[in-house]
């Protein structure tokens, strides 16, 4: 299931007047909503026979990030110049594969809901 604060999360900053390329912009929220859904799959498995008793959050999760973050550079391998060089070195600096967008989701999903106090 996808809730529709990640897409907000994701489209405001394709959606934010800035410098960039609305569509790098977009490539790359799209890219990290595929992410987002591989690790839910990852955390859900094909059924519930899927993890047993023995297996928490604490030793799935850096499992399937590992496979998230493979995903992600899987698929810079294939984006194209000098988008990818631009993201590359974003990845270097931001010690994350996309570190911008999804850095954008997180600070987004952060903060608190329109109207609370």
């Amino acid at each position: 299931m996808l809730q529709q604060i990640t897409l907000d999360g994701l489209l405001d900053r394709v959606e934010r007047p800035g410098a960039r390329d609305p569509k790098e912009l977009l490539t790359e929220a799209s890219a990290v909503l595929c992410g987002t859904m591989l690790m839910g799959s990852g955390i859900c498995g094909a059924g519930p026979e899927s993890h047993d008793s023995g297996v928490t959050l604490a030793t799935l999760l850096p499992r399937i990030a590992e496979y998230r973050d493979a995903f992600y550079r899987r698929l810079l391998d294939h984006w194209p110049s000098p988008h990818k060089e631009s993201l590359l070195a974003e990845a270097a600096s931001g010690r994350q594969p996309l570190a911008a967008a999804r850095q954008g989701l997180n600070h987004y999903l952060a903060r608190p809901p329109r109207g609370a106090a």
